[in-house]
């Protein structure tokens, strides 16, 4: 049986004037928050087999800091994720099972 992990990005900086929501970076609270998240995924053994990511700036660097703590995974980034309802959510789990 497959398990999802649903891991939302860490802390972000507020936006600054005129800088798209998207391009949020992670503050310095939420990189150690993200690999906070990588240190425990890594002691619950939960390695995923796939992660789907946002296109969003602060959810790539979530990412980055989790993969340096579980090592690599295959990744694919998912433009329909950013900003998404649970309905569009579980259509994208739907179109990436296997």
């Amino acid at each position: 049986m497959r398990e999802l992990i649903l891991l939302r990005h860490a802390h972000a900086e507020p936006a600054l004037p005129g800088q798209p929501d998207l391009d949020r970076p992670l503050s310095s609270e939420g990189l150690a928050e993200a690999e906070a998240a990588g240190r425990w995924l890594a002691a619950q053994n939960l390695v995923p087999d796939r992660i789907l990511c946002s296109p969003a700036r602060r959810t790539r660097e979530t990412l980055e800091a989790v993969l340096e703590t579980i090592g690599y995974v295959e990744q694919r980034l998912e433009d329909r994720i950013y900003d998404a309802t649970a309905g569009t959510l579980a259509d994208v789990i739907d179109a990436h099972q296997e």
